[in-house]
């Protein structure tokens, strides 16, 4: 387990990235050249079809590039994080299917209003936003200003969620659902509107903390990531010229023994040498035996 997803499900997520990107790629490519054959070929009535297709590929690089920040941050050892990270991945595709539905959908005469798909695609939007920008931010580095950083993060999502509510119960409201099926008949701040104004200064307060946090905790996270990569990077080196030394000890050592091993080991002699020395030693022992017999005769004659 890896935060509260296994390593192969993160593996899996990763691979499913990588797959949609490739169908996003060609599919920008196939509509650039279904666009460009509309353009040339099409009738006078191609120009709203033209639009709807750029449309949807904007809406498709969107989801993409969300999408794979997104499940980068699956890989964070951090529950929170990997929360929030699905959180946006799956808000990013709701929206990615309910704006590409509103770019194509000519009338209400569908289950659900035109106004209802843009403001449950909305909802996913801000949704997608949030998972992305919290997880984002409560993967900062921390290191040794844990003490400091992890508060910082923790407010900067707190403000951001509050911000990100009231933009959602906003959007319903702009479209004139104060009987919303997703918040009740009387519960809606639009129909109180002391509390709603009071919500609206609670938003822009937690807008302005957000971004105040944000920017602490971001250069503080950035410079303690400076210098752990400082540290290390001295390290690697103080690692590379010891293990240099020792080896050209263990280098000196190894000379000398050979040195020592040469000196104690005694000279080989060649074969002439040897033959050398044994007729010397043989011409001394005739010589002596020659001597000996001399002395002997003479001994006698006495």
């Amino acid at each position: 387990m890896k935060g509260i997803l296994k390593e192969s499900t993160i593996e899996t997520l990763k691979n499913v990235k990588n797959i949609f990107r490739n169908i996003a790629i060609w599919t920008l490519i196939g509509g650039l050249v279904l666009g460009g054959f509309l353009i040339m070929f099409g009738g006078t009535d191609t120009g709203d079809i033209i639009g709807r297709i750029m449309g949807t590929f904007l809406v498709l690089g969107l989801a993409m590039l969300i999408s794979t920040i997104t499940i980068s941050r699956l890989d964070s050892d951090k529950a929170f994080v990997q929360i929030l990270a699905l959180i946006g991945l799956i808000s990013n595709f709701v929206w990615f299917v309910m704006w590409t539905i509103c770019i194509w959908v000519t009338g209400p005469e569908t289950v659900l209003t035109l106004h209802n798909l843009y403001s449950i695609a909305t909802m996913f939007s801000i949704l997608a936003i949030f998972g992305l920008v919290g997880a984002c931010t409560l993967n900062m580095f921390e290191g040794n200003k844990k003490g400091i950083i992890r508060p910082l993060k923790i407010t900067s999502v707190v403000c951001f969620g509050i911000v990100c509510l009231y933009n959602i119960l906003g959007t319903f409201n702009s479209f004139g659902y104060h009987d919303s099926i997703f918040f009740g008949g009387n519960i809606i701040f639009a129909k109180q509107e002391e509390l709603w104004a009071r919500f609206s200064t609670l938003s822009a307060f937690a807008w302005v903390g957000w971004l105040i946090t944000l920017i602490i905790a971001g250069i503080n996270s950035s410079s303690e990531h400076t210098r752990v990569k400082k540290e290390q990077k001295k390290a690697a080196k103080l690692a590379a010229a010891q293990a240099a030394a020792d080896a050209q000890a263990a280098a000196a050592q190894a000379a000398a023994a050979a040195q020592a091993a040469a000196e104690a080991k005694p000279a080989t002699k060649s074969d002439d040498e040897l033959r050398a020395e044994i007729e010397e030693k043989v011409r001394r022992e005739m010589i002596e035996k020659e001597v000996r017999a001399k002395l002997e005769k003479e001994m006698k004659k006495k």
